[in-house]
């Protein structure tokens, strides 16, 4: 499971991020792994749209805590 993964907005656009999960892919293709999931903070529009732009489906919704505040999160999948 991918639990964040975060880009400098200044260097959004630039490719960093999806060069980021082709080198993860890459690594778990090597290692016989099927799928992995990544987990989304709900209020995080562009990591929403990052994840479903990148072939990810929403499989689950619920709550994380972060440093003591909870918030609404997503979990993706994506089968390699």
């Amino acid at each position: 499971r991918l639990y964040r993964l975060y880009v400098s907005p200044d260097e959004w656009r630039g490719g960093i991020g999806q060069a980021l999960l082709a080198e993860i892919e890459q690594s778990l293709y090597d290692r016989d792994v099927h799928y992995y999931e990544a987990e989304v903070l709900t209020a995080n529009d562009v990591a929403v749209s990052f994840y479903e732009s990148s072939g990810f489906e929403l499989v689950e919704e619920g709550e994380t805590e972060l440093a003591g505040v909870t918030a609404d999160q997503r979990i993706y999948r994506k089968r390699l």
